[in-house]
């Protein structure tokens, strides 16, 4: 009997090892099944033109010892005496480069556009605010400084794919990040590993009522035939594009000559942003502008949140932009 046990046990630990190999595969963000992962922490989003976007992000910075940051641009003084005080690991954009960090381009030909880092491999900044006094001060921008350390992870996945010239897929196509008084999901996707434009759409087509976006670089004709036919199936839809990205090029005339109510917008500056704001629940945000750069060269982030709050704090934005925008 002792020697049948002992023949079982030692079958057993044969199986687990046979299929232990199972976790060890890769997984990419576009094929992988969605994995949920539970969070604590919180998050602070501001707006630039209307909140101080400099002084959250510098202490955020200022209160963490390991510091990875990749940036389009990055050239404000105050950013960047911290950033070598504190010896990050920067890398930006070869183009902008000023002085500081390792300069770096894209694969495929296109920007290394994020704007992004990660601290003490468990908070995550991003949005569209490079650290530039332009993009803190006069343009329209987002920055979000979220707590997660498997948000975190994809981040720190994308950065060393940057770094290696290899841009990676994210881990985790699906976190559900849950803090005190805190509970909603996000998508993290990486172009152009994860085709940005495919999961936007997805986004999109799953609205039932409306669609309100604001838009630095708009080109991509499948989002912009997909809100076309959205409105004509009754979800209403109303954008902001950036006025100086007008052009033959630009899906502001499709969707105009459609009668969607569509804007150029009023900063003397720059609109800068890159938001869909979905049924007043969910916003897709990054550095992802939606043009065909943006999805199949640049490097880029779009995060996909499902949370009400925080689609409300962007559709205010959304109103104050689109007031001062002009048909």
């Amino acid at each position: 009997m002792v020697r049948r046990l002992k023949g079982l046990f030692v079958l057993l630990i044969l199986l687990l090892l046979g299929l232990s190999w199972l976790y060890f595969l890769p997984r990419t963000g576009a094929s992988a099944t969605p994995v949920a992962v539970n969070e604590s922490g919180g998050y602070t989003l501001l707006f630039c033109q209307q909140e101080d976007c400099r002084q959250p992000l510098l202490a955020a910075i200022n209160a963490s010892t390991d510091v990875k940051c990749a940036f389009y641009d990055l050239t404000d003084p105050a950013t960047v005496a911290l950033l070598k005080e504190k010896r990050a690991d920067v890398l930006v954009y070869g183009a902008n480069y000023d002085g500081y960090g390792t300069p770096i381009n894209a694969t495929a030909g296109g920007l290394m556009h994020d704007k992004i880092c990660v601290l003490d491999n468990r908070t995550v900044i991003t949005g569209s605010t490079n650290p530039t006094v332009n993009c803190y001060e006069k343009n329209d921008n987002n920055l979000l400084i979220i707590d997660g350390a498997a948000l975190a992870q994809d981040y720190l996945v994308d950065i060393q794919g940057i770094k290696d010239g290899a841009q990676q897929a994210t881990p985790y196509p699906l976190i559900d990040h849950t803090a005190a008084n805190v509970t909603f999901r996000i998508e993290t996707y990486f172009c152009p590993a994860d085709n940005c434009e495919e999961h936007l759409l997805d986004a999109l087509g799953a609205a039932n009522s409306t669609i309100d976006f604001m838009t630095f670089s708009f080109t991509s004709d499948p989002i912009g035939k997909e809100l076309v036919n959205l409105s004509a199936h009754g979800v209403a839809v109303r954008g902001v594009f950036e006025r100086r990205e007008e052009s033959q090029y630009s899906e502001y005339a499709r969707l105009k000559d459609a009668g969607l109510d569509v804007r150029l917008d009023g900063n003397s500056a720059t609109m800068h942003h890159k938001v869909f704001i979905i049924d007043d629940e969910t916003v897709a945000f990054g550095s992802y502008n939606p043009t065909a750069s943006g999805n199949t060269k640049n490097d880029e982030n779009l995060l996909i949140v499902h949370d009400k709050a925080i689609a409300e704090a962007f559709e205010q934005e959304f109103r104050r932009v689109y007031a001062d925008a002009s048909p």
